[in-house]
């Protein structure tokens, strides 16, 4: 059976997944806090490469030694980026799923023949492309701003042009870190405001997801270093927080600026091992968030 004629006899939008995937782009892409908070980040990017110009060791080694100037200003710069883009994924997606519920237009929707399932994914995969677009236009400024300072320390472009095959690994790598993180908030930001079905609620929980799980991992080590109890360390390794922590440096080899003053976990796993933390904890939001949005209330 074809859908109802809307009003002024044009047929209604078909409920496919494309479909609510472009209406729930159009809803981030209008939303100007959004904008506003990424380019705080920029802003941010900004500072740390001016800093970074300013680095005695940056300043000395890059026109003879670019590996080692990389590994000085690469931890930063990720940092930066998984802090900020961060709190704008988390807030971003959180708000996507739990202002249906605010504002009373999940009925609408759902009205409209989307299923309940249909309407996560494409929340979900809207905050992904969000997520992406932040990724690629933070790295590509960073690749602009890190030539720049090239060219202002060593007079020329020459260090980037002898640099040696493990640097541009580590730049993909971290680019692969970077990703890592993007997948985490979306997954965490849709999965807290699924769970809450709260616009408020929603992104203040998710906001908290990471230094509450921090503070757990502290818990955690201060426990261990009491009772001894290697269950401890095991559940550690298991933390989505501290993982992300410690996978900057596990990728590239290098020093991470957030594993250093942040917790990680008591277990060393590898990059690979770390990766399929990050991968199981998305499968297990995404599982929490469809099963919560399958359950019907008064809402909805």
């Amino acid at each position: 059976m074809s859908s109802p004629p809307a009003a002024g006899g044009e047929e209604s939008p078909t409920p496919t997944f494309a479909n609510a995937l472009r209406a729930e782009i159009i809803k981030l892409r209008s939303h100007r806090p959004t904008w506003v908070l990424a380019g705080f980040v920029l802003v941010l990017l900004g500072l740390v490469l001016f800093a970074l110009s300013q680095d005695v060791v940056i300043r000395s080694e890059l026109p003879s030694r670019p590996l080692a100037a990389l590994d000085q200003a690469l931890p930063a710069v990720q940092f930066v980026f998984a802090a900020g883009a961060g709190v704008v994924l988390l807030t971003s997606s959180s708000r996507l799923v739990g202002m249906e519920y605010a504002l009373g237009t999940i009925r609408v929707v759902l009205g409209r023949g989307t299923t309940r399932s249909q309407l996560v994914l494409a929340k979900l995969a809207a905050a992904l492309l969000l997520g992406s677009l932040l990724l690629v236009v933070y790295a590509f400024l960073t690749a602009v701003g890190l030539t720049l300072l090239t060219v202002h320390l060593a007079g020329s472009t020459a260090p980037i042009g002898v640099m040696p095959a493990t640097g541009w690994r580590q730049l993909g790598l971290a680019v692969l870190s970077c990703a890592a993180s993007v997948v985490s908030c979306t997954a965490v930001g849709v999965g807290v405001g699924a769970a809450t079905r709260s616009l408020t609620g929603g992104m203040v929980l998710s906001i908290l997801f990471f230094p509450l799980d921090n503070a757990l991992a502290l818990v955690l080590r201060a426990a261990y270093a009491r009772d001894h109890l290697d269950v401890l360390r095991s559940v550690s390794a298991l933390l989505l927080g501290p993982t992300l922590n410690r996978l900057p440096g596990l990728l590239t080899g290098q020093a991470a600026a957030s594993g250093a003053v942040l917790p990680t976990p008591m277990v060393r796993l590898t990059g690979g091992e770390s990766l399929g933390v990050v991968a199981g904890w998305f499968l297990v939001l995404l599982a929490m968030a469809l099963a919560v949005s399958a359950r019907r209330d008064v809402l909805a």
